[in-house]
């Protein structure tokens, strides 16, 4: 999967293209709460990286606390959520 920017993401068909990073992607399944979380890949390209699976394997789908540690609009999110606590960053 290539990694792209908001200048350089189109639409391509024969290559998954991702905007942001990989980082930045895991931090999104910490920040945002979804009961329905999915990864959008061929499951052959998550198993090249074990590190990202290993990170994604605990967190839970829903959970009852969020705690915003720091933040400013408009320019970073810094959240912890569930039990055990996973913390998460988001910026622009």
């Amino acid at each position: 999967m290539r990694n792209a920017t908001k200048t350089t993401f189109v639409p391509i068909f024969q290559q998954a293209m991702a905007l942001g990073t990989r980082c930045h992607q895991l931090a999104m399944y910490v920040v945002f709460e979804s009961p329905l979380q999915m990864l959008a890949d061929s499951p052959s390209n998550y198993m090249r990286e074990p590190e990202a699976m290993e990170f994604l394997s605990p967190i839970p789908s829903v959970w009852d606390d969020t705690r915003a540690l720091d933040g400013k609009i408009s320019e970073y999110v810094r959240c912890c959520t569930g039990e055990p606590a996973t913390s998460g960053m988001l910026a622009p």
